[in-house]
């Protein structure tokens, strides 16, 4: 039968933590306390899950902005980068298109983030954006669609 247990971590579970983070073995320990190896072993994955259970915050959603996870919606930084380039009409650089795209959403994106929607888009049979030299790229000219 399982007895619940309070927080916290208990004086028995402490004394053993404290003798592993010396350096003890779990068998040294058992030695020491006149227990068996496998009582060590429970008593820290007691420790462990007390610790687990009764110390870990779980994020709230406004520790992030919109979403609960901290990413944002789908399509976001894509959308922006098309924006981006639709507004230059000319070809940018991967870093001037970072700066933009951060100004736009109003928060940091990663350089690598920028690189794989723009490396992604540019290939396939109907890209969205055209790489025109090394680390530049603009949108790419779209064929009209035929539905006949």
């Amino acid at each position: 039968m399982a007895v619940e247990r309070g927080g916290g971590v208990e004086p028995r579970e402490r004394d053993i933590l404290e003798l592993v983070a010396q350096g003890l073995t779990n068998a040294q320990v058992a030695r020491m306390l006149w227990i068996s190896p496998g009582t060590v072993r429970k008593h820290l994955e007691n420790a462990y899950e007390s610790t687990k259970r009764h110390k870990v915050r779980r994020p709230e959603a406004e520790d992030y902005g919109p979403n609960p996870d901290g990413r944002r919606r789908f399509g976001t930084i894509s959308s922006a980068i098309t924006e981006v380039l639709r507004r230059a009409e000319l070809e940018l650089r991967v870093r001037d298109i970072r700066v933009e795209v951060e100004r736009s959403l109003g928060g940091p994106v990663s350089r690598h983030s920028i690189k794989g929607h723009l490396h992604r888009g540019s290939s396939g049979s109907n890209p969205t954006f055209e790489r025109v030299g090394h680390g530049r790229y603009r949108l790419a000219h779209r064929r009209p669609v035929d539905l006949s």
